[in-house]
This record gives C-alpha cells, structure tokens and sequence, in this order.
C-alpha cells in the first residue's frame, strides 16, 4: 500500500476512525502524513488531531478537578447538616425552657389577687422578667438555626450544580473516547448529542427544574444510543 498515491491514500483514510489513524501512522513514513493531517481527521473524526489530544487531556483534568470539588463540597455538606441539627437541638431545648418559663409566669400571675391586679400594685417586670430572658432566647436560637439552615441550603445547591457538571463532563469524556473508535460518518448518536448539548447550555445558564429535567432525560437518552447502559 506505500505505493498508492497519496490521493487514494487520503481517500481511504477518510473513512476510518482515529485509533487506526494512529495506528496507521506507525506503519511508514508514507501512511503517517495522510494519516495525521488534518484534512482527513476533520472528515474521519470531525476535529483535528491536535485538538482532539488537547480536549482529551483537557476533559481528564476537568474531571479530576470537578471529583476533588465534590468531595470538599460532600464534607461542606456533612459537616453543615451537623451544625443544623445542633442548631435545631438548641432550638428545642429553648423552646422546653421557655414553655416552662411560661407556667411559672402563669402560676405568679394566679397568685396575685384580683384587687392587686386592679389596683396595679404588683411589678411587671419582676414577673415577667424570666420570662423575656426566655423567650428572647428562643428568638436567638431560631435566628441562628435559620442562618445554619440557609448555609446548607446555598450548599446543597451548589453540590447538585457541581454534581450535574461533573455527570456531564464524565459524559463527554465517554463521547470523545466512544468517538475515537467510531468514523464520524457510523455515528448514528449525533444528532442526540447536539441536543444534549444545546439542552445542558440552557440549564447552565438558566438553573429551572425543567432545563434540568431536560438535560437530564437527553443524557440518559445519550447514554442509550451510545450503547454505554
């Protein structure tokens, strides 16, 4: 075959996928220049070959990076869901305190007389003075429970967003190397894949249950035509 010409060698090529691209490039000096020029990558894999190392090494590191985030995002969270919970704890202990703080205020107030009522001769303050200490306690620890519960809140969010991103460049991943042993012409999932990707491009943009809803269903549907369930 190192006597054919380099046109029929381009033509031929062109119809092969990019692992016996590579492949071929190894055999002679004559199969290496068509087999890595960038005339037959475009037809044989839709991308130049520079690139495509470039996106692979990319993707590889984004997925590192992204695993490293959701774990420091899954201590945030466990470590947050601590805190509510202590906070919720506190909460109920104030609200017990300030349940009895008001029998006893009750039972003070039983015991002064009608006519010492009318006659306003009791001191308010003093009677109820316990009672404002726990009630304004109970303010504070619902305050604060509030605060501990919009902080896991924030995080949450932000570990179901990270999460999606994460699923979705794993996802590309798989494209690329499914993609590297499949001519670009045999691949019958594109035209799903650019619904997906026109799908998670809104949800990025515009975090709504139903982009998510979407983005998610054109993945699993992604998943299916590549025959990676």
């Amino acid at each position: 075959m190192d006597t054919l010409p380099q046109d029929l060698l381009l033509k031929t090529f062109k119809e092969l996928d990019p692992i016996s691209l590579c492949r071929l490039a190894q055999v002679s000096k004559a199969f290496r220049v068509p087999a890595e020029s960038d005339e037959v990558w475009l037809v044989a894999h839709g991308w130049p070959k520079t690139f495509t190392r470039t996106l692979e090494l990319w993707l590889s590191t984004r997925v590192d990076h992204e695993t490293h985030f959701l774990n420091e995002l899954d201590t945030g969270v466990g470590s947050l869901t601590a805190h509510v919970s202590l906070r919720c704890a506190e909460v109920v202990e104030a609200r017990d305190s300030m349940s009895r703080a008001l029998d006893r205020l009750t039972t003070q107030f039983s015991n002064v007389s009608p006519r010492a009522l009318q006659d306003n001769i009791y001191t308010e303050p003093r009677l109820t003075r316990h009672w404002d200490i726990e009630r304004k306690r109970f303010d504070r620890a619902l305050r604060n429970r509030g605060i501990a519960q919009e902080a896991l809140d924030a995080t949450m969010k932000q570990f179901r967003k990270a999460e999606r991103l994460a699923l979705a460049t794993r996802l590309e991943m798989r494209i690329l190397k499914h993609s590297l042993s499949t001519p670009l012409a045999l691949r019958t999932w594109l035209a799903t894949e650019i619904q997906w990707r026109s799908a998670h491009i809104r949800w990025t943009y515009q975090d709504t249950p139903e982009n998510s809803s979407e983005a998610y269903r054109l993945e699993s549907v992604l998943y299916f035509a590549l025959g990676l369930e």
